[in-house]
C-alpha cells in the first residue's frame, strides 16, 4: 500500500476549497469575484462590487452602493443614506441600524 496517491488526494481535497478570482481595492471601489472568498473590508465610503458563488463578504464602515450577483453569496454591509444596493431577486435585507445583513441565496 502506498501513502502517495493519499497525500495527492488530501492534496486535491485542499485545494478545491480555497477562493478563486481576483479581490481589487482601490480608494474608490471594492471588486471581488469568483467562488468562496471570505473576506473582511473596510468600505470607507466606497462602491463595492461582489459577483461570483459562495462568497461571504463584510464590508466594516459605510459603503455608497454595493451590487451583488450570483448566487449563495453573503454580505453583511451598511449603505450610506441615500446609497444603492443592487442584488438578486432573493435577498433578505434588514433595515434600521448599520450593519444591514443582504445574503442572496
Amino acid at each position: 500500500m502506498s501513502i502517495v496517491p493519499f497525500l495527492s488526494s488530501l492534496a486535491l481535497l485542499a485545494a478545491s476549497s480555497q477562493a478563486v478570482g481576483p479581490v481589487a481595492t482601490d480608494g474608490k471601489a471594492i471588486a471581488i469575484a469568483g467562488t468562496e472568498h471570505t473576506e473582511t473590508l473596510a468600505c470607507d465610503g466606497r462602491a463595492a462590487t461582489i459577483e461570483g458563488v459562495d462568497n461571504v463578504v463584510t464590508l466594516t464602515g459605510v459603503c455608497r452602493s454595493v451590487a451583488i450577483s450570483g448566487s449563495g453569496n453573503t454580505v453583511t454591509v451598511a449603505i450610506a443614506q441615500g446609497g444603492s444596493c443592487r442584488s438578486p431577486a432573493r435577498t433578505r435585507r434588514s433595515a434600521g441600524a448599520p450593519p444591514a445583513r443582504s445574503a442572496a441565496r
